[in-house]
């Protein structure tokens, strides 16, 4: 038995092989992993940066970015008052100068409380964050909006049932907010899409906050008032950006032509461009009519729809509308008609027969029968002319001394 040094097959590996292709595949392994890991760390940041799970899509309902706002560069402090017998809330700036919170509000909003406890809440909190959206405790919900001061204590908006989509939302957690309804209810305190992004934006994490319960005390007007949501609307009336159907002023007049036809594969903007509408200003609001009603614009029939106008102020105009979705009318190419070559062809001359049966000399002549009149080849002799042959060469002999004797009568007598 043999025994053979690993040290030596190192080296013997070494002398004979070139490492360096070797290393530099090695790094290039290396590299390719870091990169994966890099880019899947990103894009669970990215899915969880607000709070939310990786089911919840945006839709085309999103019609604008929104970015969580860094909580440190909100500067902002206020003492946030919630009475949860009435549903009010308050918010009193801190007057640096006076070292206290004015006396009278900034801001009244209305709001709907669930698993919220009554106590005064100051600063420093044991955890706080602030995101455009977050994911509900509830499956397939979300808000927007939100701002925590730890643990339930966070205020947001109505719920949403598609991350992203400012089109989702769920109408009976805005209607909760007036009614006082608790079951539609996300946890923490529900304000409308305005109020919560107040708060969002001007309250800092030094603010207070006091929950208490007291129904005797008045119950003052607030910026946001809840106003019905007719059906088929899933946009939050206060939510005023791009994309909103609520008309931000009072309107006073709704006209459309209540029949019309659509060919197919036209857009429905067509249609909405016939209706009118304006506010108690006279100002134009057209933009703000939109359709309810079951209708396919890729498929023929004829339907049956509703224009509607709503505004802020809880005002709803409708007209009725007889929708017609044909196909587009198509007319028969006209075919011309085969070209035909026709060759004309010369009449066949017809001879002028006169009461005898002999043909006039003013037509011309038939053609002569030549059978008889050829020359006999053998004898050189021509043949007797025909009668009628011998009348017309005597008529020309008397016409042609006529003429000579008429000829000779004209010339004068030769002179002596």
């Amino acid at each position: 038995m043999v025994y053979t040094s690993r040290k030596r097959n190192f080296r013997r590996f070494i002398k004979t092989h070139n490492l360096k292709y070797y290393f530099a595949f090695l790094a290039m392994v290396l590299a390719i992993v870091a990169a994966v890991i890099v880019i899947t760390r990103n894009n669970r940041q990215d899915k969880h940066s607000d709070g939310t799970d990786d089911n919840s899509k945006p839709t085309e309902g999103s019609t604008e970015h929104e970015t969580d706002i860094p909580p440190e560069t909100v500067r902002g402090i206020y003492k946030l008052e919630l009475n949860l017998a009435t549903g009010r809330m308050a918010a009193y700036e801190w007057d640096s100068e006076a070292e206290a919170f004015s006396e009278k509000a900034e801001r009244y909003m209305l709001f709907a409380a669930r698993n919220v406890k009554e106590g005064d809440f100051t600063a420093p909190y044991a955890s706080t964050s602030k995101s455009a959206w977050s994911a509900s405790e509830r499956k397939e919900r979300f808000y927007r909006y939100a701002t925590s001061f730890g643990g339930k204590t966070v205020f947001h908006s109505p719920d949403y049932d598609t991350q992203g989509d400012k089109n989702s939302l769920i109408a009976e957690s805005y209607t909760a907010i007036g009614e006082g309804s608790t079951d539609d209810l996300s946890d923490g305190i529900t304000l409308t899409v305005a109020d919560a992004k107040w708060i969002y934006e001007n309250c800092s994490f030094e603010s207070e906050i006091k929950i208490y319960s007291d129904e005797s005390e008045e119950r003052y007007e607030t910026a946001n008032r809840i106003i019905p949501i007719p059906e088929e609307i899933t946009w939050e009336p206060t939510d005023t950006s791009n994309g909103t159907p609520w008309c931000q002023t009072e309107i006073a007049e709704l006209t459309a032509p209540p029949v019309f036809e659509l060919i197919l594969g036209s857009s429905e903007t067509v249609v909405l461009s016939s209706a009118k509408a304006h506010d108690k200003s006279g100002a134009n609001v057209s933009e703000y009519v939109y359709f309810t009603g079951k209708y396919e614009i890729d498929k023929p029939g004829v339907y049956s729809l509703n224009y509607n106008l709503i505004d802020v102020f809880g005002n709803h105009l409708r007209q009725p509308l007889k929708l017609t979705v044909k196909e587009p009318e198509t007319t028969p190419e006209a075919t011309a008609p085969e070209p035909t070559t026709e060759i004309p062809t010369e009449p066949e001359p017809q001879p002028d027969e006169t009461t005898d049966g002999t043909s006039s000399p003013e037509t011309g002549n038939p053609e002569p029968d030549t059978t008889d009149s050829q020359p006999d080849e053998s004898t050189g002799d021509l043949p007797e002319p025909s009668s009628s042959q011998e009348e017309e060469i005597s008529n020309e002999d008397n016409t042609s001394s006529g003429a000579e004797e008429e000829t000779a009568e004209e010339l004068p007598p030769p002179s002596g």
